[in-house]
């Protein structure tokens, strides 16, 4: 069946590229070479299939007049928006990575794959447990999942370990080093080098109570592994050789409330923790956390 187009333009705010209302079929983006780029239609946010006329504005935006109204399509902004009806996502969305140019979206219903031309997301094969992590290394990418660690690359998929897995780190102080939190605590896995095959395999298995599903961790510059747990936060270190650890705690005056998830990060080379509506910042040289800022007197001018 052939496309019927009831108006086309020509992008100014994107060389290169023309946008056709069709009939029946939605709107679609094309370049010089008459290949699609992109397709919009009612499932995907389109009034209704049926675009009779096109205009760009000064800011790139695209306005579609449809049999059910006109609709604005932010086509030059760098954001987007994808909602669980319209983008073809089942779950709780937990994680999102970009892996070799395409956009994967951990849920709770398993892993989903981006198709660029329709904007539609639609579940990877053979990725059907609850997907808590998603992270890419090795040129590969690493997924923490309700039925174990599990990685992809090129199409293979394979399952490093059984237990249930949540939050991922890859080691920046000893490279060929990964971190895992899971059911019962710590995994820690490493590269290694058997009959001339380079394998992934747990090397140490640490039992811990404030690990224990520990949904967020973070590896500062000297290789000490961030955490929240039980009220307080944490660090532990371990040498390169796994043979011992040093934990040590830190008060910030959440003891009342030991259920409350305080997530730990690193920027700029510095650990953070957001903990309510104050976001806490550690210093090195006294080892001890401090405000860093109050989000209740923080002004946001319009």
């Amino acid at each position: 069946r052939g496309l019927k187009a009831n108006h086309a333009i020509a992008l100014h705010h994107s060389p290169g590229q023309i946008a056709i209302g069709t009939l029946n079929d939605g709107m679609f983006i094309i370049d010089l070479k008459g290949r699609l780029k992109y397709r919009f239609t009612k499932s995907s946010g389109l009034g209704s299939n049926r675009a009779r006329y096109l205009y760009e504005d000064r800011e790139g935006n695209i306005w579609a007049v449809t049999s059910r109204g006109i609709t604005k399509i932010e086509y030059n902004s760098m954001l987007n928006y994808y909602d669980d009806e319209s983008a073809g996502l089942d779950g709780l969305v937990q994680a999102v990575v970009r892996y070799n140019g395409q956009i994967y979206a951990g849920t709770s219903e398993g892993v989903f794959i981006l198709d660029k031309i329709t904007g539609k997301f639609s579940k990877y094969p053979g990725m059907t447990s609850g997907c808590n992590w998603l992270m890419v290394f090795d040129n590969t990418m690493w997924a923490g999942t309700a039925s174990g660690i599990v990685t992809i690359n090129g199409g293979k998929i394979e399952k490093i370990t059984g237990e249930d897995s949540y939050a991922l780190v890859a080691s920046s102080r000893f490279p060929g080093r990964i971190y895992a939190t899971t059911r019962t605590g710590l995994t820690i896995l490493e590269k290694r080098t058997g009959k001339g095959i380079e394998k992934w395999e747990a090397a140490k298995q640490y039992k811990s109570m404030h690990l224990k599903e520990c949904r967020n961790i973070a590896e500062d510059r000297d290789g000490r592994l961030w955490y929240y747990g039980h009220g307080h936060i944490y660090y532990i270190e371990f040498p390169r050789d796994l043979e011992s650890e040093r934990l040590q705690q830190f008060d910030i005056g959440d003891n009342k409330n030991k259920n409350r998830v305080v997530p730990v990060y690193k920027l700029g080379g510095n650990i953070f923790a957001a903990n309510g509506n104050k976001l806490l910042r550690f210093h090195k040289e006294n080892e001890s956390f401090s405000q860093f800022i109050h989000f209740d007197k923080l002004q946001i001018k319009d």
